[in-house]
């Protein structure tokens, strides 16, 4: 049963301050700094090898298990750092990291060449293509922090040092699985020595850093983030016999045909797709896939598996997955072009997994060439969740792969489009033999 993230959002710290303008300052009776930081050095993260394929990362929440105005720390005036004002903490619900922590999760990773996803200082990231394999949320456990004021002012321009400590319970949710496969804790701590503005953001963010350095360091986080090897990536064109196509009407083979489409599953989206080989060689939409290097395949009976992520081609938008379990079906393919007017069917899993091995019919409304690229115009009907699924001829046999459909407003036009089928299988990698 997979855990459930539980969890408080650490969404702003509010110091309280009660303050003297003295320049050494008497300590009040009430106000006593943190101690017990444990202030251990910097772990070394285990870095992916250049070349190695990875799992892609997203930093998704940060949350806190700290009580609201729970005191973490004190505020200190003086050259002798006096204790003065109490630090407490306020947090509300879980959510977004902000840059704050984003910011050195993402440095950290990087450095360490791991697939990390959402660069905080990159305003035009695209979105839309992100597909994480695992996503990560961040507990923090405890936090102590003292901020020393040595020339008496406090406020958002005054020169600050800081020792800062949090603990951290990381939880590493695997979107193939849709489970929480790993739960780490880690602490991390930092120091300065010299009063500077702002002073306190940075040590702030270095306690952070090494938190995330601990977890890069964990061998149990290293051996899930390094995806499995991919025997077929890089080598060269798949060579394999094609299945033999199909005769009569499609209606004779339907059931085949329903078995040779898969759903492609990836967190909370879905899309379709086919098999082509009975090794288990599925081709879908790049855009279904995203980022992810592992997604979840389910067959018509319900079965499901693992499919790594061979390749992706956005250009065609075309993606390559390897199941782990060989395939029962093939579906046969036919590269001679459909005449316009012809019927075809679309098979897939409309809007919802549960309509999955829907079948419409409709025509060929004609050939269209879309910035350079190919397309097949139909009038069959699909919808979201049809990306990736085959279109095909009177007989069953895959002439194209749907793509997309054209939208006024919200409504549909009609107007959906379909690479053909060995625009298809060429941007794959793959060469069907007779």
């Amino acid at each position: 049963m997979a855990t459930k993230l539980v969890l408080k959002t650490i969404s702003v710290l509010i110091v309280t301050l009660a303050l003297a303008g003295c320049a050494t300052p008497d300590k009040p009776n009430n106000v006593t700094a943190a101690t017990d930081f444990n202030p251990v050095p910097p772990a070394t993260p285990i870095p992916i090898p250049a070349g190695t394929a990875s799992r892609s990362i997203l930093f998704k929440t940060l949350a806190s298990r700290i009580e609201n105005g729970t005191v973490i720390g004190a505020t200190e005036l003086g050259a002798s750092c006096v204790p003065n004002g109490v630090i407490n903490i306020n947090h509300g619900a879980p959510g977004r990291p902000a840059p704050l922590w984003a910011r050195p999760f993402y440095k950290e990773l990087k450095a360490a060449n791991y697939n990390v996803l959402s660069d905080p200082d990159n305003l035009f990231e695209d979105k839309t293509t992100w597909r994480p394999d695992l996503l990560v949320g961040a507990t923090v456990q405890g936090d102590k922090e003292n901020r020393c004021f040595p020339d008496g002012t406090v406020n958002a321009l005054a020169a600050v040092r800081a020792e800062i400590s949090l603990d951290i319970e990381w939880q590493i949710f695997d979107t193939s699985t849709n489970s929480v496969a790993l739960t780490i804790a880690t602490h991390g701590y930092a120091v300065s020595t010299t009063a500077v503005p702002n002073g306190r953001q940075h040590v702030f963010e270095t306690a952070i850093g090494n938190n995330v350095k601990a977890l890069l360091a964990d061998p149990a986080f290293n051996a899930l983030v390094v995806s499995p090897a991919k025997a077929a990536a890089g080598t060269g064109p798949l060579r394999f016999k094609g299945r033999s196509p199909f005769g009569g009407a499609i209606v004779g083979h339907m059931q085949d045909v329903q078995n040779g489409v898969v759903t492609v599953l990836h967190g909370a989206e879905h899309g379709s797709g086919f098999v082509v080989n009975r090794d288990g060689y599925v081709i879908t939409d790049s855009h279904v896939v995203g980022d992810a290097h592992e997604v979840r395949l389910r067959q018509a009976n319900g079965h499901e598996m693992i499919g790594d992520v061979l390749s992706v081609e956005r250009r065609h938008d075309v993606a390559l997955i390897k199941a782990r379990e060989a395939m029962p079906d093939a579906l046969p393919v036919s590269i001679t072009p459909v005449a316009v007017g012809s019927e075809v069917y679309a098979v897939g899993a409309p809007l919802s997994t549960s309509l999955s091995g829907s079948v419409t019919k409709g025509i060929v409304s004609g050939y269209r060439n879309i910035n350079g690229i190919p397309q097949i115009q139909s009038d069959v009907s699909i919808q979201p969740g049809n990306s990736g699924g085959p279109l095909l001829d009177a007989e069953g046999n895959v002439v194209g792969m749907a793509r997309a459909m054209l939208l006024r407003g919200t409504s549909s036009t009609g107007v959906n489009l379909f690479t053909p089928i060995d625009q298809a299988l060429q941007a794959a990698g793959i060469e069907l033999q007779e």
